[in-house]
């Protein structure tokens, strides 16, 4: 898969992605590393990359945007994953929704779940919501009825990244 690190994910999340065979650079590679949310999508976009990241601002922007890619990926956990989880999360998790991903999607991954939403195609989605502005209310609705868009499932190396993340705590505890 051909992904796109953000800039609020370490620099070795996507070394580590490299290493597990995905083609994946770190806005900082292209010299991204104080751009701007556009500049990354536009990045995204013009390789033909998945942005992955820990920022919620990007789903809001593709709707504006009408796009239905880059997909992205958000990473969402109640407490901080270290980078050696969010790669764990990342490499148990990304081929269950690779098809999703590379017809255009919007993943939400976390510890114990998957959200998919499908990014809804522009031209159908406003001839059938008649949502004329992205971001409106109609828009909103339309991409929250696509029923058939949408699925939500146990992601995989729960234990995994359950366990990374302790190794990682109890060596923070034992460097104190």
């Amino acid at each position: 898969m051909r992904l796109l690190v953000d800039q609020n994910l370490a620099r070795r999340v996507a070394a580590a992605l490299r290493d597990a065979g995905h083609d994946a650079v770190h806005v900082s590679e292209r010299g991204l590393a104080a751009a701007e949310d556009d500049e990354i999508l536009e990045l995204a976009s013009s390789e033909e990359r998945i942005i992955v990241s820990e920022d919620t601002d990007f789903g809001a922007l593709l709707a504006r945007a009408r796009a239905l890619k880059p997909s992205f990926v958000l990473i969402r956990a109640a407490e901080p994953l270290t980078p050696e989880a969010q790669v764990a999360l990342l490499v148990a998790n990304l081929p269950v929704v690779e098809d999703e991903l590379r017809d255009g999607a919007i993943v939400v991954l976390a510890r114990d779940r998957i959200r998919v939403r499908r990014t809804p195609d522009p031209a159908v989605g406003l001839m059938a919501g008649g949502a004329s502005e992205p971001g409106s209310a109609a828009w909103y609705r339309l991409m929250a009825s696509n029923a058939a868009g949408f699925r939500s499932v146990r992601s995989r190396g729960h234990a995994e990244v359950t366990e990374v993340t302790e190794r990682c705590r109890q060596a923070d505890r034992s460097t104190r």
